[in-house]
């Protein structure tokens, strides 16, 4: 699923739409790319190369910035999709992917970019070949060791989402109550 190109004669097989393109961000991961740059940025006319992905694949996004020193590892959440060949996608056939996608969300696996990547013309992107990049390594608990991990980090971010809501309105209360006072 993670190769395939789609040219001309592949294209009828789907309705193409917008809502197909995808982007990888730092922050947001896999997106809707009309939403996120709020305007067109492909055109049927211009998906030479272009690669589908399906839910649930990762993307590896060379780009480098402030949230993501190495670029970002993201898994896609949506449905399937379109992306610039600029992305590297793959997916896993063992293994637990919430497991993996909090192991890409830490700093352990940037090493290994940073030792085998190739810094070009590009001041914001890293050249990582294919290979190299399939060729890191990985860490491998159990199954069970792996779901537990997950299990435990995903009690730990509902907790955290659970409290930064709790924050937002009670700063939206302080505003209130703020604005009745002046």
């Amino acid at each position: 699923s993670a190769s395939l190109s789609v040219n001309s004669t592949d294209l009828f097989i789907f309705n193409i739409s917008s809502t197909f393109w995808r982007s990888a961000s730092a922050i947001g991961g896999i997106v809707n790319q009309e939403e996120y740059f709020d305007r067109e940025i492909v055109t049927k006319d211009n998906l030479v190369n272009y690669s589908i992905i399906e839910h649930n694949d990762f993307v590896y996004n060379p780009r480098v910035s402030t949230a993501a020193p190495v670029g970002p590892i993201s898994r896609n959440k949506l449905d399937k999709g379109i992306m610039s060949p600029l992305y590297l996608i793959f997916e896993f056939h063992k293994g637990d992917i919430n497991f993996y996608e909090y192991y890409f969300k830490s700093t352990h696996w940037h090493n290994y970019l940073k030792a085998k990547a190739n810094y070009g013309a590009r001041f914001d992107r890293i050249n990582i070949a294919t290979d190299d990049f399939m060729d890191m390594p990985m860490p491998y608990p159990s199954l069970r060791e792996q779901k537990k991990i997950a299990d435990f980090l995903d009690k730990k971010h509902t907790t955290i989402m659970y409290a930064y809501d709790k924050i937002q309105k009670d700063m939206q209360t302080d505003k209130k109550l703020a604005s009745y006072i002046s």
